[in-house]
């Protein structure tokens, strides 16, 4: 079981307020951009606004 939830963690991305599901584009740096896009699966390919795009819709499907 410890393994396991290990394992969904390091493949998860936490929604800290579910207001305000990820800061502005600002916020982040093209590396941390493409960190979190591994995590939760999506590709790294393209601009600093095109991967916070793809991160944006992917989170806001998520949840809603």
């Amino acid at each position: 079981k410890k393994e396991t939830i290990k394992e969904l963690q390091a493949k998860s991305f936490e929604i800290q307020n579910i207001n305000k599901i990820f800061y502005s584009i600002t916020h982040y740096k093209l590396d941390e951009l493409k960190e979190i896009a591994c995590i939760i699966g999506i590709t790294t390919e393209g601009k600093k606004k095109d991967i916070y795009d793809k991160i944006s819709q992917h989170l806001s499907n998520a949840i809603f």
